[in-house]
Order: C-alpha cells, then sequence, then structure tokens
C-alpha cells in the first residue's frame, strides 16, 4: 500500500471519528478529513500506529511518518483515545485487544467492530466508566450521507438505529 492509501484511511478514519465524538458533544480531535500526522502533531496529538503483526504495523507507520509499537508493548495508560480497527471482537470468544484496566479515567474508547450487539471492548470500557463508541453507532453515522447520497433524502436515525440494534439517546 502506498502512503497516499495510509493517508487517504488515516483522514477517513478521523473523519469517522471526529463524527462521533461530535454527536456525543466532545471536542474534534482534527479539522478536516484529509488531516495528516504532522498536523495532528501540530495540533498536540501524540499519534501511534500498534499492530499485532509487526510487517503491517511498521508499514503503516512509515507510510504515514508515525511511531509504532507492537500491540502487545503498548501501554494502555498513555493514551486518551484508543480507536480499535482490528477484527478482534467480531466472535464472543475474541479476546480483547488490549487490557481495558489499563486504559486511563477519561479514555475514549471507539470500535470500529461490529455485530450485532456491542463488542467485548466496548461493553468492558463502559463498564470502566469510559466513553466507548460501537462500531455500529459509527456505522450509522456513515450510512446518513450515503442515504442522503443516494436517496437524496435524509435518513431517519430511529429507523437506522433500530436496524442496527441501537438505542439512541434522546
Amino acid at each position: 500500500p502506498s502512503t497516499e492509501n495510509y493517508r487517504k484511511i488515516l483522514g477517513e478514519l478521523t473523519e469517522k471519528i471526529n463524527r462521533q465524538l461530535s454527536s456525543l458533544g466532545f471536542p474534534a480531535l482534527v479539522l478536516e478529513e484529509t488531516e495528516s500526522p504532522e498536523r495532528l502533531s501540530l495540533a498536540g496529538a501524540r499519534t501511534t500506529i500498534a499492530n499485532r503483526g509487526p510487517e503491517r504495523g511498521l508499514a503503516a507507520a512509515k507510510a504515514l511518518g508515525l511511531p509504532f509499537v507492537a500491540l502487545a508493548k503498548l501501554d494502555p495508560a498513555e493514551f486518551d483515545l484508543f480507536v480499535h480497527a482490528t477484527p478482534l471482537g467480531r466472535r464472543v470468544a475474541d479476546e480483547l485487544p488490549l487490557p481495558v484496566t489499563r486504559l486511563p479515567a477519561g479514555c475514549v474508547v471507539v470500535d470500529l467492530v461490529y455485530g450485532s450487539a456491542p463488542t467485548r471492548l466496548v461493553t468492558e470500557s463502559t463498564r470502566r466508566g469510559l466513553v466507548a463508541i460501537d462500531g455500529r453507532e459509527v456505522l450509522l453515522r456513515q450510512a446518513v450521507p450515503q442515504f442522503r447520497a443516494m436517496t437524496g433524502r435524509t435518513l431517519p436515525l430511529g429507523l437506522g438505529a433500530r436496524v442496527l440494534g441501537l438505542e439512541l439517546e434522546s
């Protein structure tokens, strides 16, 4: 994968996270979807790529100009935002991607994995009092502009939430 592809992926991911954080009343991490690691650093963010497999993680980190750490060596206590984008959590028996007990108070957890119910990562994070964003919520926020583009109409959030098995806060 090229540097351009990694930057595009990072930009899209950042946009999705910002939409979700905004819907929960949190400030955005970045201002625009084409955010670069350099601009994230200028804004005071310290972004780290963690991956179970060193080859893919190192390739992504190198392409983005970001530090890499093996997921097994990641210290969750050092981060205010944890974005989980691996397939772990699709199955009930899957291990957690990191020890949730090590996440600091106030940490926001975004789990991009989704299924018919909250993942174990979302459940455990919520149980600890952390803000946990379910992958189904991210999917719903992605569907809104796609629905408008395809139909010219606004997707009723309540309907989208029911289809995904979510309860929207009023």
